[in-house]
Formats: C-alpha cells, sequence, structure tokens
C-alpha cells in the first residue's frame, strides 16, 4: 500500500459487515490491506474491529489501520509457518470476543464482493470512455 493509495471498503468488505455480523466486533488477520479496508469500514458502520497483523508490517500500514479504530495485535511472520500464531490468535481473539472472523482470501462474502469490482470499473470506464476504442480497468483484490 502508497500513502496515496484509496482506503476505503471494497464492496465485499462493506457488504460483509452490514449482512454478517450485526454487533458483534470483527476479527480479522491481514498484512494491511484487508485490514485498512476492514478498519475503515468498522469506522463507517460503528463496528469494533481487532486486526491481527505480522510484527513486520510497514509502519504506514499500522497508522492507517489505526487511524480509523482499529485494534491491532502482532505476531511473529519469521515463525508463523511453523507455530500458526496468525491463525491461531485471531481464532482466540474470535472465540474470546465473541467476535466474527474473517479472512482477506477465504471469505465468500469479502470474494463474493470483490469479484464485483472489475465489472463496477469497467461500466464507469465504459461511460466516461465511450468515443475511445478501448480501456483497461487494473484491479486487485486481497492482501
Amino acid at each position: 500500500m502508497t500513502p496515496r493509495q484509496h482506503i476505503g471498503p471494497r464492496s465485499g468488505e462493506e457488504r460483509w459487515l452490514v449482512e454478517r455480523i450485526g454487533a458483534r466486533p470483527v476479527a480479522v488477520h491481514s498484512s494491511g490491506n484487508f485490514a485498512s479496508g476492514i478498519a475503515f469500514a468498522g469506522m463507517r458502520f460503528k463496528k469494533r474491529v481487532i486486526v491481527v497483523m505480522p510484527e513486520t508490517a510497514p509502519r504506514v500500514k499500522f497508522e492507517r489501520t489505526r487511524s480509523f479504530g482499529a485494534e491491532i495485535r502482532t505476531y511473529d511472520i519469521a515463525r508463523d509457518h511453523e507455530t500458526g500464531e496468525r491463525d491461531r490468535l485471531t481464532r482466540e481473539i474470535a472465540e474470546g470476543e465473541g467476535a466474527i472472523q474473517a479472512s482477506p482470501y477465504d471469505d465468500p462474502h469479502v470474494i463474493a464482493g470483490n469479484g464485483r469490482v472489475p465489472s463496477r470499473s469497467s461500466a464507469t470506464c465504459s461511460a466516461r470512455d465511450a468515443g475511445s476504442r478501448s480501456s483497461s480497468v487494473p484491479s486487485a483484490a486481497g492482501d
């Protein structure tokens, strides 16, 4: 994530927060991009968000995520492949806090919403570039 990158919930993150969690907090793991999107959506919809991030994530990702009100817990990514600390910590938070757990790449609601981004962007470009022969719509989702 660069300092100029737009932060906000992609349609999957927003849809997920509105439709699934009700008043429960959210526990997620992310290196930063998904965390910032969920934290922004949490701020927008007044939801408590707890994010598990690697200790080595860039400072700007910590700052952005915190600026939207998320709580951050860290883990050692260098040992995670041996310990499974990221998933264990996220699961423990979800169980202990009564939170709903989400994944940036393994949640059907998030994936379905992110899949809408290219078609929505394409429609916007098509309307704007009606006189052009072609347009490009780069898109990425996940962390």
